[in-house]
């Protein structure tokens, strides 16, 4: 099967799109903390080893305000009389 717009080629097996926004939220966090462990460990990054926690600390926080965020609107959207999907 060959998509139109772009003349690719798209497989029926491969669930791109739905998979990538599954990975990639909690995907940055888990990047930005293996690079700032990589970072922490060279001598020449120590004056920043306390910008480069609070950056990883603030990625998770975000990411857990991402997920609690979205286990109370989607029960309450579920009850809003929507008749349509969202996207």
């Amino acid at each position: 099967m060959t998509d139109r717009l772009t003349r690719t080629i798209c497989s029926p097996r491969w669930p791109g799109p739905p998979t990538n926004g599954l990975l990639g939220p909690p995907g940055f966090p888990i990047a930005a903390l293996i690079v700032s462990r990589g970072l922490l460990r060279n001598p020449a990054w120590s004056p920043a080893r306390q910008s480069l926690l609070w950056t990883v600390g603030l990625n998770w926080v975000g990411l857990l305000a991402f997920v609690v965020t979205v286990a109370f609107v989607l029960p309450a959207a579920a009850g809003s009389g929507l008749t349509r999907p969202i996207g």
